[in-house]
């Protein structure tokens, strides 16, 4: 069939590109050198990049409210960035969501932020 000797040669040629990847010095370097290694980039969480948002833009245009860690409570403060200041202002902190007989603020599961109700 003709099919084999296709088969054959792919394989061949992908066991060649393979073998030159782990004999790579760059790769054999990385692995030993116990400074940065694939493990340490793929298998933890060491360079996880911080999170951020949701984030909602005011109708205006003004800024964008995001929600963030409360340093008081445990929970989530509303906050307001003004983008052209930096300026931060928090618009509900957490300790306004705690229901009354509660100790703890409300959970946010998905946050929206509207000035009017939508039709």
């Amino acid at each position: 069939m003709s099919f084999r000797p296709r088969a054959r040669a792919a394989f061949s040629t992908l066991f060649v590109v393979a073998s030159a990847a782990v004999s790579s010095p760059c790769i054999h370097a990385q692995q030993t050198s116990g400074q940065l290694t694939l493990d340490r980039i793929f298998n933890s969480r060491e360079f996880s990049p911080e999170g951020f948002g949701p984030a909602r833009w005011l109708e205006d245009g003004s800024g964008y409210t995001t929600v963030e860690l409360s340093s008081s409570v445990r929970g989530l403060d509303i906050v307001r960035y003004d983008p052209a200041s930096g300026r931060r202002d928090v618009l509900v902190p957490a300790t306004e969501l705690v229901p009354a007989g509660q100790s703890s603020p409300l959970i946010m599961e998905n946050y929206e932020w509207s000035t009017a109700p939508s039709c």
